[in-house]
């Protein structure tokens, strides 16, 4: 499970993990436990080195799978970049 300052998603579903992009499904609660979920879309990528560790470095969060890569994508690493 992961949380925003707005929301919360778990239930992370990996269709996919290893290759140049990784895609997930995953549910969000919006604000309060009373607002409704809702299906979001995970894609993982910019795979490289981040503190030692070979790994995906961004991530992009999408309503619909469709617009998965057209959206900001967010730096995850945030470490050292370079390669041990």
């Amino acid at each position: 499970m992961n949380s925003t300052a707005s929301s919360t998603f778990g239930g992370i579903t990996w269709e996919s993990w290893g290759g140049e992009d990784a895609v997930a499904t995953s549910r969000s609660q919006q604000s309060g436990a009373s607002d409704p979920q809702s299906e979001l879309w995970l894609m993982a990528s910019d795979l490289g080195w981040c503190d030692d560790v070979w790994s995906y470095r961004s991530l992009t969060i999408a309503g619909e799978r469709s617009a998965l890569g057209t959206g900001a994508e967010s730096d995850i690493c945030q470490g050292d970049r370079s390669e041990p």
